[in-house]
């Protein structure tokens, strides 16, 4: 199976760089946020702080940090080395743009790469390694 990944790219691996994430709706939503891990004993892919801004409905000016596990579930350990994908909840950003940026905090073989951005509705867990299965259906909140 091939797996497409926005990559910050080999030439520039220590880079990081930005993507605008729109929630379309006029309701806040939760945000996730799917991104390569390998493993089970080390991962070829950085730990990564990814940075969230947004403007809040009050006009506040909102930024929220969160750092990757690249490391993929001892639950694969039988396959041998693998590469899987891991779902994070960035949390709620309401109507309108947000940008979400990342900055590798190690060097390793292969750079960051996010495989999917969800704006979903509030209250869905990141089940499943693709993340809430609501992404995968049209959403006419």
């Amino acid at each position: 199976t091939e797996i497409v990944a926005l990559s910050t790219g080999l030439d520039h691996p220590p880079a990081g760089s930005w993507i605008h994430v729109t929630n379309p709706y006029n309701q806040d939503r939760q945000l996730f946020i799917s991104y390569m891990a390998s493993g089970p004993d080390y991962s070829i892919y950085p730990q990564t702080e990814i940075t969230l801004q947004f403007t809040n409905q009050k006009g506040e000016r909102i930024e929220r940090k969160f750092t990757t596990n690249p490391l993929s579930s001892t639950a694969y350990s039988h396959l041998g080395r693998v590469n899987t994908v891991k779902t994070k909840d960035l949390g709620v950003i309401p109507p309108g743009t947000a940008v979400v940026s990342w900055v590798p905090l190690e060097r390793k073989n292969r750079p960051f790469r996010i495989t999917a951005m969800k704006v979903v509705k509030e209250g869905v867990s990141s089940v499943g390694v693709l993340g809430p299965a609501v992404d995968l259906r049209v959403d006419h909140y």
